[in-house]
């Protein structure tokens, strides 16, 4: 995705961290991994929720992909819900079992 202007709170999408920007180690980042969009820092940088992370983070994304999950209640609702974790959950295991 070229065009981080059209990005929703609240909604997920398939992200992949620049190499060693979290763990020059971890594995997890050279995949593709489904990543909640929280908005913009006071500095202007992108900021995510990854899943099994605490709170967010600036990390450098390599790419950004289509958007995997609507916010609940649509574009506008930026939290999440129960139905939205479980979809999160279902493109979790998916994403592990390959």
């Amino acid at each position: 995705m070229d065009d981080v202007n059209h990005l929703v709170v609240g909604a997920f999408y398939w992200v992949m961290p620049a190499a060693g920007a979290v763990d020059a180690q971890g594995e997890w980042q050279s995949a593709m991994q489904p990543a909640r969009y929280a908005g913009v820092s006071r500095e202007g940088e992108l900021l995510w929720n990854f899943i099994a992370v605490s709170g967010c983070s600036d990390w450098p994304l390599m790419r950004i992909g289509e958007r995997c999950i609507e916010p609940p209640g649509g574009a506008e609702t930026p939290s999440a819900s129960d139905s939205a974790m479980e979809e999160v959950s279902k493109l979790l295991s998916t994403f592990q079992s390959k």
